[in-house]
């Protein structure tokens, strides 16, 4: 009979050559010594959100863990149910046979509206080695040869993170990335016993489990968030092209009123064919945030109109350049001030201790000085003044606040937006 052992390396040609049976001779399920190895099937899932981590989806019920929500932020897993890795009594093979095999197929997609940061790893599934009772039978990663989306070929332990889970056991990260909201990334991940092996693999164990970490890239300052109007999740529900009103996502059910005119939502934001009414009470400190493209067209098209606080038009004697009005004040931002008609720009506008701060896609453009202090108002329009002055452009984001950001929050609020509103 032919052994295996330590003097005597068989390969996958070797095998063939010497018409050594696998199913006989070579890790047979009917020999004492075999290699017992599989990687499950089996995800889970975790969340960084905020600095708190949050492990979810233990079943293995599929309705159970193929959907992940926190906030705004979503990531979804499918796997390819015919094509899961199974080392289960097989045999050390090259690194060309391996990288030839099916692997194990599965994707991650981002259904939220934040752009996430991904990072997928091989752990131990400890549930299984529980069953198994082989804590102090598990084969050595340098033994097992990894090779993902046809890349570049290593053992697993190369992937060793010096990280490790809640039950002890360390994890190995297999492939990082980036994922926009509605984009899916999938991947193909092959897994062979080393050529290189010795007989040390013999009656060893290995139980595997696809891990998944997905943090957003940042989050909204929500703190003071009065009324948030998102076109990427313009219902209560997420997004809607039927939507007669924008659901107020602050959770202060500052809903909008019913459209006026017959503005269509069209590329993640509302194209405007007239205003957007809607309740904004404002206190004696506010930010107004807005993300917008205007097409520069009509009269002195108002982006936001209301009375007791400055509203906010577009000069259409002097380039569109942006104008203040209201609250004591009728100025234009020196320097001159005009927004992009090609791309969507961040206006986002701060009042605290008379003094109006105005910002263009986060950088300070022009401080005004009013000795008026707003005041509470019924209902403000996005959009123009419901009269002669409406806007053609698309909004795709308004917010506002009952206080005055940082820079650095308005900095951390733009960068979301310029991913997710495609502003750079």
């Amino acid at each position: 009979m032919a052994k295996w052992n330590n003097k005597k390396k068989y390969t996958s040609e070797d095998i063939k050559n010497k018409n050594i049976k696998k199913g006989t001779y070579f890790f047979s399920k009917t020999m004492k010594h075999q290699v017992f190895i599989m990687i499950l099937s089996v995800i889970t899932v975790s969340l960084v959100l905020g600095g708190s981590a949050y492990a979810v989806f233990t079943s293995l019920s599929k309705s159970d863990y193929n959907t992940i929500t926190i906030g705004s932020l979503e990531l979804s897993y499918e796997e390819d149910e015919s094509s899961v890795i199974n080392l289960e009594s097989t045999y050390p093979i090259t690194d060309e046979e391996g990288e030839s095999s099916k692997g194990y197929q599965f994707s991650i997609q981002n259904t939220g509206s934040l752009a996430s940061s991904y990072i997928v790893y091989i752990g131990s599934d400890a549930a299984v080695i529980n069953s198994e009772d082989c804590h102090d039978n598990l084969i050595d990663y340098e033994n097992i040869k990894i090779n993902v989306n046809n890349g570049e070929t290593s053992t697993l332990q190369s992937h060793a993170t010096g990280k490790y889970d809640a039950d002890g056991y360390e994890i190995y990260q297999i492939a990082e990335g980036t994922l926009q909201p509605g984009e899916t990334k999938k991947f193909n991940v092959k897994m062979w016993i080393n050529i290189n092996a010795d007989n040390s693999v013999l009656g060893k164990h290995f139980h595997g489990k696809v891990l998944v970490n997905g943090e957003n890239y940042n989050t909204y300052t929500t703190d003071a968030l009065r009324v948030w109007y998102d076109g990427i999740s313009n219902t209560e529900d997420g997004n809607s092209s039927t939507a007669t009103t924008w659901y107020d996502l602050s959770g202060n059910k500052n809903n909008s009123s019913n459209f006026i005119g017959n503005s269509v939502w069209k590329n993640n934001g509302l194209q405007l064919n007239g205003v957007v009414p809607f309740v904004g009470n404002i206190n004696d400190e506010y930010t107004l945030s807005m993300v917008v493209k205007p097409n520069h067209t009509g009269v002195n098209p108002y982006l936001l109109y209301g009375e007791n606080f400055p509203s906010i038009y577009l000069d259409s004697n002097d380039d569109y350049a942006l104008v203040f009005e209201g609250q004591g004040l009728k100025e234009k931002v020196t320097p001159k001030t005009i927004l992009s008609t090609e791309k969507s720009s961040l206006v986002t506008v701060t009042y605290k201790e008379n003094t109006l701060s105005v910002y263009i896609n986060a950088a300070l453009v022009a401080t005004l000085n009013t000795d008026t202090k707003p005041t509470s108002i019924a209902t403000a329009y996005l959009g123009g003044n419901n009269a002669s002055n409406n806007l053609s452009g698309t909004i795709y984001s308004f917010m506002l606040y009952d206080k005055a950001l940082s820079m650095e929050e308005i900095r951390s609020n733009y960068i979301i937006d310029a991913t997710r509103f495609n502003m750079k």
